[in-house]
């Protein structure tokens, strides 16, 4: 899983000093908080536990938050960042073993 044993995800940490080193001004900040909570938040694409959720909402962050952030900001969330997501949930939520808090099933 990609979250660490406090419950922090690593993956928001990484997000956000991408962004920072991606020269995300004050001026985005607030669309990034939407960004990381839409991704990472409590019914986020993080929480999606088969294709077709983790789906839909991908084309919805892609559809409002993801058009509000600087061009370099939005390649490295759709090369780097969302693979990784989507092959944590292939392989560990899809087929029913974890729970969406993480837990086995």
């Amino acid at each position: 899983m990609l979250q660490n044993n406090t419950g922090v995800n690593r993956w928001q940490h990484v997000f956000v000093a991408a962004g920072n080193g991606l020269q995300v001004t004050s001026f985005n900040d607030n669309n990034v908080a939407r960004l990381i909570e839409a991704v990472f938040g409590v019914s986020g694409l993080t929480g999606c536990d088969d294709k077709l959720s983790y789906d839909t909402t991908l084309e919805h962050i892609r559809a409002t938050h993801l058009l509000l952030l600087p061009n370099k900001l939005r390649q490295y969330f759709d090369n780097d960042v969302e693979p990784l997501l989507r092959a944590n949930m292939e392989s560990g939520r899809a087929d029913g073993r974890t729970t969406r808090d993480g837990h086995a099933t």
